[in-house]
């Protein structure tokens, strides 16, 4: 399944962080991903105050770091690899 989502994600040009590339733990993405094979094509959203807010909290030992979750949204402008359909920020086309 995971080349399916992989090329929707390119596709879509979702936004965020992998927690696991490789086998390899990235900052800021989730602790608990099971491993990819490429990262998220478009960098991460910007936290809003309260996030940022809410991840400087002391948090008890057995709580995780808090991470951003993967979004269709878009961080910038976004080229799809395939069509060559140029999307703006913050649009998303749909295909079905």
């Amino acid at each position: 399944m995971e080349p399916y989502f992989d090329r929707f994600e390119y596709l879509m040009g979702t936004s965020g962080t992998a927690g696991n590339v490789k086998g390899v733990k990235t900052p800021g993405g989730n602790p608990f991903e099971d491993p990819r094979f490429a990262r998220i094509p478009d960098p991460g959203r910007r936290r809003n105050r309260m996030a940022r807010r809410c991840s400087a909290m002391p948090r008890p030992s057995w709580v995780t770091t808090p991470y951003t979750q993967p979004s269709c949204n878009l961080s910038e402008p976004y080229k799809n690899p395939e069509c060559g359909f140029q999307m703006g920020y913050l649009h998303v086309l749909w295909v079905l």
